[in-house]
């Protein structure tokens, strides 16, 4: 399927309400609203509407193939706040040591199958959201990142089918806790991937989403992070060890994705680890880049909560 328009899909806060808005041409428009206006009766539950609603429902491809009259119909909007591109995702998961370069930088083995971690939640930030340093770690890292979104329920899925099983891709920065996950290790377990990945506010997750039928093939796609405008990473998924499809195609093995899940599907080099950092710290601006999706910034501050 063919769209007419560039059009990417939001989760917005404006003036105190929340919903799904419609990036097309330039301008905002609320797809609640047009949805309401031409009887979409699956998207027409109780509660302010969101991406992970449209996922959940099948009628993103209905969207899609609406713009025209989303256009007309949907309420225009200013540009809102851009929460994070799934609200309530079952599942987070992502890639470590996916893209060579990024082994070679690390003095990792290239692994033989995708090696899995996860986030949850609590991780996630929408564009414009703060990312914290908790106040247990002060080797806080940056991992720019090409995310997938699933778009319907899929398990034991092969490669041949795997695109198929997801609406998007988004951009997600892997905020990583370096002495959490390895100096704070206990010996013969390995790395605390979940002190050193699963912090609050670690995983922003936008700007928009950008429909698989529009983003094309992921496999020759530019990644770029700067913090305080300096560039860190600059890489290609043409490095990824495991392609998109084959990362599905293992998760889904025993995993029942739903739709909202995320995949996030690796890193390339250019981290603080192995770059001698310096790490973030409160004030920085991590800016995110993306080819076929844009860019998303995200400020740095401590952790704001008490004890």
């Amino acid at each position: 399927m063919a769209y007419q328009r560039d059009m990417k899909l939001l989760n917005y806060e404006l003036e105190g309400r929340t919903g799904v808005a419609a990036f097309i041409d330039g301008s905002y428009y609320d797809v609640g609203s047009w949805a309401k206006a031409a009887g979409v009766e699956a998207l027409g539950g109780p509660g302010p509407l969101s991406i992970d609603d449209v996922l959940s429902s099948g009628t993103l491809d209905l969207i899609a193939r609406s713009e025209d009259r989303v256009a007309k119909l949907g309420e225009p909007i200013p540009e809102p706040r851009r929460l994070p591109v799934v609200l309530r995702p079952e599942k987070i998961i992502l890639v470590a040591v996916n893209y060579a370069a990024h082994g070679r930088e690390t003095h990792s083995s290239l692994p033989a199958e995708p090696y899995l971690f996860a986030k949850f939640r609590n991780a996630l930030v929408g564009d414009g959201g703060h990312i914290y340093i908790p106040r247990s770690s002060r080797k806080v890292d940056w991992e720019v990142e090409l995310a997938a979104i699933i778009g319907r329920r899929c398990k034991y899925i092969d490669v041949a089918r795997a695109l198929g099983c997801i609406a998007g891709y988004t951009i997600a920065v892997d905020v990583s806790f370096r002495d959490l996950q390895y100096e704070h290790s206990t010996k013969g377990y390995g790395p605390n991937w979940m002190k050193g990945k699963a912090m609050d506010h670690s995983l922003p997750l936008g700007p928009w989403l950008v429909t698989s039928d529009e983003f094309g093939d992921p496999h020759d796609v530019g990644l770029r992070l700067y913090v305080n405008g300096d560039l860190k990473q600059d890489g290609n998924t043409r490095d990824m060890i495991f392609p998109v499809e084959r990362i599905v195609e293992y998760v889904s093995d025993g995993i029942t994705l739903e739709p909202g899940d995320v995949i996030s599907t690796g890193t390339p080099p250019g981290v603080g680890s192995s770059t001698d950092g310096p790490y973030l710290k409160p004030g920085d601006v991590v800016r995110s880049e993306v080819e076929r999706i844009g860019n998303m910034e995200n400020r740095v501050f401590m952790d704001p909560m008490l004890g």
